[in-house]
């Protein structure tokens, strides 16, 4: 998947055109896709990332929100600061049976939300 998403980025067209590179790997959890992935996007120096990241972590039994959320920031103004206008994927806000795990998750969603709209 990297050689062919860098492959795709290097070959953009010889009079400067539209280039794209989908780094996206299914199942991928969200501190692989920050370690490993979002480097390789900001040594690309694009215009504009799309970030979806960290919808199979919400899924586990011992997703952190705080953990995450503190990366999320922290990766997006990463982004932010190489010059790359971000877009940001939400996730969907699923329902759970654990009353304190229900609690964390949409605490998290609307944490993700807050600093999308003041940052």
């Amino acid at each position: 998947a990297r050689r062919s998403a860098r492959s795709t980025a290097d070959g953009g067209s010889a009079d400067g055109g539209f280039r794209y590179a989908n780094l996206a790997i299914r199942g991928r959890l969200f501190h692989r896709i920050v370690d490993e992935q979002v480097p390789l996007a900001v040594e690309m120096a694009p215009d504009l990332v799309s970030f979806a990241g960290g919808g199979n972590d919400v899924l586990r039994r011992h997703f952190n929100p705080e953990y995450m959320l503190a990366r999320f920031d922290e990766v997006i103004g990463r982004v932010r600061a190489s010059g790359a206008d971000v877009i940001v994927f939400r996730w969907a806000n699923i329902t759970v049976t654990d009353n304190i795990h229900a609690t964390s998750t949409n605490n998290f969603f609307i944490s993700v939300e807050y600093c999308l709209n003041n940052n």
